[in-house]
């Protein structure tokens, strides 16, 4: 069972995750409403303050005097005649000390004028009202009876054969207090001017408007102060309530049910009707059509992989990911060229900048004790507090026009596809959300391109071995260019030349130092292209590599930025249909 105490924490829930998307005359509503339950739950529970709300000239005062068994509220030709309230509080002869809590109680409704009365069979915890008329030609009236008919326990509605269908009575007020039907009393006064064959039809006609109001199978009371008739009953009703001691309960839970009703389709929430009943079922209910929980229709729980994706993609492009994980690639030939080509030409290299440091991405500077140290983990996560960074920007320019309008777009779509189908003010303030921090994507995006350790970015482990050997054929091409150079010397300056060796099983003469110079420039040019065929191998699954932790790297910063505060938004709206519908539970 849903206590008051539930209702106010999911009020003040509601005002919490509502507020931002409540105007502020529904903020006001909120808050007068918290403040007006936890002062009536403050006050007296023993009494039931039950209120006769009519049209002028409909006999309620005098119908008010009727019950209290005297006369206490004045009654006159001229109209209006009650300008304020006039309180009947019962006698209660066995304990005198609760009328004190019903001073104290008609102090916070602000009804001054109070009486003592001994009715017939009423109940001592009732304390009955006679409100001023609601069609008042005096504004100040009207506004007495608008505000105590939001304070009030019971309502009782007084009418009269001419003026029941009043549209006054029925659109402003009646209408409106249409989920307040366990509280709520209908009388037909002055019936006594009817004839009696036309009794029936006139309560059954109050009736069916009471229906069209809200209010189906509303039982209509018909009274006469002027011969008594139904006094007793109104009395006894008003009593019976009294006694169950539910009245201040279900009138309350009947304010927050309206709230919920007026504040839900605000904030784009709604009530589906339940599957129907079995007929059994509903003549238990008393056909009365019930509803499930709140709901914002459309709008998901989580942040959808299609908006997320969708996103990634965008920024991917913005941050030029396809042209990165090329240069990583690129990157890394151009260094495995510088480390393992053939010496004599691998210089040039040297002319030409690293494609991916001219980017200024992936490398980390070095610590002081002389190793890498990279600023993100290794599936490419940002850099922790207290590690070194990278360089502070990288040369992408994802501020300029064209990459920001990319991610704009893109953050338009996230937005589009996150709202789904849901009712206002849901995909305007998801819109506003996620443009506010697509606002200062660009910087987030430079930030986890430039902290992302990409792959490659250091030295292979074959790089060293095909280096020496690369080395070591130059030197040998070179001590076979000198053992020839130095015989030439010799043969210039008239020394006798030494007999050359020859390479035996070639079928041809070869000297060695000559077989020493093609051995060494061969195997030199050899492994410079297989190097280069192995530098291009690796390149292609490190181009696959970068490209997939870019993403995931900007998907980091999306779900920390953009993806972070729509989930928010998604939670406020799961907040407010919990709090809707603990407001309206029965």
């Amino acid at each position: 069972m849903t206590t008051i105490s539930d209702r106010l924490r999911a009020l003040e829930d509601l005002r919490t995750a509502g507020g931002p998307l409540l105007d502020d005359a529904a903020t006001g509503e909120l808050t007068a409403l918290d403040a007006r339950v936890r002062e009536r739950v403050g006050l007296s529970a023993e009494h039931t303050v039950v209120g006769l709300f009519g049209a002028t000239g409909s006999g309620k005062s005098t119908l008010f005097n009727a019950l209290a068994g005297e006369e206490v509220s004045r009654v006159a030709v001229r109209r209006p005649t009650t300008a304020q309230p006039v309180a009947a509080i019962v006698e209660n002869r066995t304990s005198p000390e609760l009328e004190d809590e019903a001073h104290r109680l008609l102090d916070w409704l602000e009804v001054s004028e109070r009486h003592i009365v001994s009715p017939d069979g009423a109940d001592p915890r009732v304390i009955l009202v006679d409100m001023p008329d609601f069609d008042s030609v005096q504004a100040a009236n009207r506004a007495v009876a608008e505000r105590l008919a939001d304070l009030v326990d019971v309502v009782v509605w007084v009418s009269d054969p001419e003026k029941y269908a009043d549209r006054v009575m029925h659109q402003e007020f009646i209408a409106r207090f249409a989920s307040h039907r366990a509280v709520t009393l209908s009388v037909i006064n002055q019936i006594d001017r009817v004839r009696d064959r036309d009794r029936d039809a006139v309560v059954q006609s109050f009736a069916e408007l009471l229906a069209a109001d809200g209010l189906p199978g509303a039982e209509v009371l018909a009274t006469s102060a002027r011969t008594g008739e139904g006094v007793r009953e109104l009395l006894q009703a008003a009593s019976r309530v009294a006694k169950q001691k539910e009245a201040i309960a279900q009138r309350l839970t009947a304010d927050f049910q309206a709230t919920a009703a007026r504040v839900g389709p605000m904030l784009g929430a709604s009530q589906p009707e339940a599957p129907k009943r079995s007929a059994l079922r509903s003549a238990v209910t008393g056909g009365r059509t019930k509803h499930q929980d709140f709901r914002v229709p459309g709008l998901p729980d989580t942040v959808p992989t299609e908006a997320h994706d969708g996103l990634v993609d965008a920024c991917s492009r913005a941050a030029q990911v396809d042209a990165i994980a090329r240069a990583v690639g690129d990157s890394y030939i151009h260094r495995a060229s510088r480390s393992t080509g053939w010496p004599g030409t691998r210089w040039l290299r040297s002319f030409r900048p690293d494609p991916l440091a001219r980017m200024r991405l992936g490398f980390a500077p070095a610590s002081r004790h002389g190793r890498a140290v990279t600023a993100g983990g290794a599936d490419g996560s940002a850099a922790g507090e207290g590690q070194p960074e990278f360089v502070s920007r990288s040369s992408l320019s994802l501020d300029a026009p064209g990459s920001r309008a990319v991610i704009t777009r893109g953050a338009d779509r996230f937005a589009e596809v996150t709202a789904g189908d849901a009712p206002a003010p849901w995909p305007a303030r998801l819109r506003d959300v996620v443009d506010a921090e697509a606002e200062h994507l660009p910087d987030g995006l430079d930030y986890v391109l430039t902290h992302t350790q990409l792959p490659g970015t250091g030295r292979s482990w074959w790089w060293l071995p095909l280096n020496i050997i690369q080395w070591l054929a130059l030197l040998v091409a070179l001590a076979g260019l000198g053992w020839l150079l130095g015989l030439s010397a010799l043969g210039f300056f008239g020394i006798p030349q030494p007999e050359l060796p020859m390479v035996q099983g070639l079928g041809f003469p070869l000297p060695v130092p000559t077989a020493m110079i093609i051995l060494g420039l061969g195997l030199g040019i050899v492994l410079a292209v297989l190097s280069t065929l192995l530098a291009r191998v690796r390149a292609g699954s490190l181009r696959s590599a970068a490209r997939r932790r870019l993403r995931t790297s900007i998907a980091s910063a999306i779900d920390d930025t953009v993806a972070d505060a729509a989930q928010e938004e998604l939670d406020r709206a799961r907040s407010v249909e919990g709090a809707l519908s603990t407001l309206a539970r029965a």
